[in-house]
C-alpha cells in the first residue's frame, strides 16, 4: 500500500543508518495495513506540524535516529552491567531535561518512535481509546513530553479543564505550540506548570491523570503512584505506561517484571481497569522476561 510519507521517512532512515534501516523496514513489512494507514496518516500531520515550525524531514530523522543510537549505547550498558546506568533525577535532569537543543531532539525523536514502533503505537490506541470513553471533568497529565498524548486528550477526552505540569521547559514549550498549531484560535486554555509535580501545591483533585512514560523516571515509583491516587477525586480514573528492561539515556527505576508494576499500582490503592503488556516483537512475555529484553507495559487503573 502506498505510504506517502512514512515511505520517505524510512527510505531516509536507510539512508543514514542501514543496519537499523534494514531492521525497521523489515518490522514494518510485517506491520497490518491498519497500524501502516494510522502511522503514515499521523505522521504526516506531525511532519506538517514540524514544517510550520521551520523542521524538515531530515531533522525529524536525525533526531530518531539519535535516541535509536542513544537506546543502543544503554542497551549495551545494561547487558553488562545488570542496571541502568543512572540511578538518581539529578543525574539525568542534568544530561537530558535541563538541555533545551537536546530535549527538543529527543522529544521529536521519541514522537516519532509513536509511529515505527508498533508497541509504541499500541499504547498510544489503548490510549485513544480510553480518553475517548472519559468522564469528563479535570484532566492532569504529568510528563506530557511531546505532546501527542496531551493533543489527543484536549481532541477528544471532552473535559472542562486542562493541566499539564513537565520538569522540562523544552516540552511544555512544544506541548504548547502543537496545540496552537491545531488550535489557531485558542488552545482550549491548558494549564502549564513548570516543575516536579512533588513539589507543587496543585490545590485541587481531577478526574482524569495521565502518567505516560514517568515511572521509570523517576527514583520512588510507589511515593509517585501515591501521589497520583491522591490527586484523583473518587472514582477517578488515570492511564499510566512504563517498561521493564529498556534501558534509555532518562530511565533510572528498573523494572525487571511486569508484576512489580502491578504490586506498585495496587499498593497505592487502584484497581486496574484494564491493561497491555507488550513483548519485545517476535518474543512473548516469559521469553522477554527470562532474556531481559524490553516490555512495555499499560493500563487504565480506577481509584475505588
Amino acid at each position: 500500500m502506498p505510504l506517502p510519507t512514512l515511505d520517505p521517512v524510512i527510505e531516509l532512515i536507510n539512508k543514514k543508518n542501514p543496519v537499523h534501516g534494514k531492521a525497521l523496514d523489515q518490522h514494518i513489512r510485517r506491520c497490518s495495513p491498519e497500524f501502516l494507514a494510522f502511522a503514515d496518516s499521523y505522521l504526516a500531520g506531525y511532519m506538517r506540524f514540524l514544517q510550520a515550525r521551520n523542521l524538515d524531514r531530515e531533522f525529524a530523522v536525525d533526531s530518531y535516529l539519535m535516541v535509536v543510537d542513544d537506546t543502543v549505547r544503554e542497551q549495551v550498558w545494561f547487558k553488562r552491567n545488570g542496571r541502568y546506568r543512572y540511578s538518581n533525577f539529578k543525574e539525568v535532569y542534568d544530561k537530558v531535561y535541563s538541555r533545551p537543543d537536546y530535549m527538543m531532539r529527543y522529544m521529536v525523536g521519541l514522537a516519532l518512535t509513536q509511529f515505527l514502533w508498533p508497541n509504541h503505537q499500541d499504547i498510544f490506541s489503548f490510549f485513544k481509546a480510553k480518553i475517548r470513553e472519559s468522564r469528563g471533568g479535570s484532566y492532569l497529565e504529568i510528563g506530557p513530553g511531546h505532546g501527542l498524548f496531551l493533543l489527543e486528550a484536549v481532541k477528544f477526552g471532552q473535559f472542562d479543564t486542562y493541566t499539564a505540569a513537565d520538569v522540562s521547559q523544552t516540552s511544555i514549550d512544544l506541548c504548547r505550540a502543537i496545540l496552537d498549531y491545531e488550535f489557531p484560535q485558542h488552545n482550549r486554555g491548558v494549564d502549564f506548570i513548570l516543575g516536579d509535580i512533588h513539589h507543587q501545591e496543585l490545590g485541587k483533585t481531577y478526574d482524569f491523570v495521565t502518567a505516560g512514560e514517568v515511572l521509570e523516571h523517576i527514583e520512588e515509583p510507589e511515593t509517585f503512584m501515591n501521589l497520583v491516587f491522591g490527586l484523583l477525586r473518587p472514582h477517578g480514573q488515570a492511564f499510566v505506561s512504563t517498561c521493564v528492561n529498556a534501558p534509555a539515556i532518562d530511565h533510572i527505576h528498573l523494572f525487571s517484571h511486569t508484576d512489580e508494576i502491578k504490586k506498585v499500582v495496587r499498593g497505592s490503592g487502584f484497581s486496574i481497569r484494564d491493561e497491555l503488556e507488550l513483548p519485545y516483537a517476535g518474543k512473548t512475555l516469559e521469553e522477554a522476561i527470562k532474556k531481559k529484553l524490553a516490555i512495555n507495559y499499560c493500563a487504565l487503573l480506577e481509584k475505588v
